[in-house]
């Protein structure tokens, strides 16, 4: 048996969840955590050889609310003087 060496790289702010969970893990399990990490996902696939690429990331993704339209403003009424003369 030989031993493999595979390097993973990624970015650490698009992929902030990941760089987060592999913060967490001592260095002496990294490894053995992702290899079972890689083997739930492919039994999680039922062992197909289909890669399904969800877009997952640490961040929420940000969805804009439509724009209601906005209301014309109601036009105010002019003040009318308290004296009762109404004369313009």
């Amino acid at each position: 048996m030989v031993s493999k060496i595979y390097q993973l790289s990624y970015d650490d702010q698009l992929d902030k969840d990941i760089h987060e969970w592999l913060k967490k893990i001592p260095r002496s399990r990294k490894a053995e955590t992702v290899r079972h990490a890689i083997r739930y996902y492919i039994a999680s696939n039922g062992g197909s050889s289909g890669i399904h690429m969800p877009n997952v990331t640490g961040l929420p993704i940000s969805v804009e609310e439509p724009k209601s339209q906005q209301e014309t403003p109601k036009k105010k009424r002019p003040k009318l003087s308290k004296d009762g003369d109404f004369s313009l």
